[in-house]
């Protein structure tokens, strides 16, 4: 088995990647970054829909409306994001019930590991897919958030 790294790195500045190359690779390493991607836009989501239900209780119209405006790309997506945490949450117990079997045969292993990839796969492939749609939308919307007072 060979060790190599990927890259070999002299002291010099002019053989260290750009920070976007860098974060590509790091993307990679975890499934592509796409489901950290989702999990941080949903707890965005929610924190957005609790403020503005907050605002309007306290009939802050303006505010309310700013918001709306605001994080329109994220809200009018609302719907797909709830839709593809569910159908995560549903992954997730297909995984465990994949993963809680017992006492296999080796060709059963193999077989189960073949369904477990077969199912990362799907699973990359469907929120690459998701981040995609909405990354057309607005490129930015992660750090346009976290960039909101």
């Amino acid at each position: 088995v060979s060790h190599h790294t990927p890259m070999h790195f002299s002291g010099s500045m002019s053989n260290i990647p750009p920070l976007s190359f860098l974060r590509i690779i790091e993307d990679l390493d975890r499934g592509g970054g796409h489901q950290e991607w989702f999990y941080e836009l949903q707890g965005d989501l929610d924190g957005v829909i609790a403020s503005m239900e907050i605002l309007k209780e306290r009939g802050e119209w303006d505010r309310y409306q700013k918001m709306a405006l605001i994080y329109r790309v994220l809200l009018n997506n609302q719907y797909r994001m709830r839709a593809h945490g569910n159908w995560m949450n549903d992954w997730r117990a297909q995984r465990d019930m994949l993963m809680s079997q017992k006492d296999l045969t080796f060709d059963q292993e193999k077989q189960r590991d073949r369904i477990y990839r077969r199912m990362r796969r799907e699973r990359i492939e469907r929120t690459k897919q998701l981040r995609e749609e909405i990354g057309a939308e607005s490129p930015s919307i992660v750090e346009q958030i976290r960039a909101m007072p």
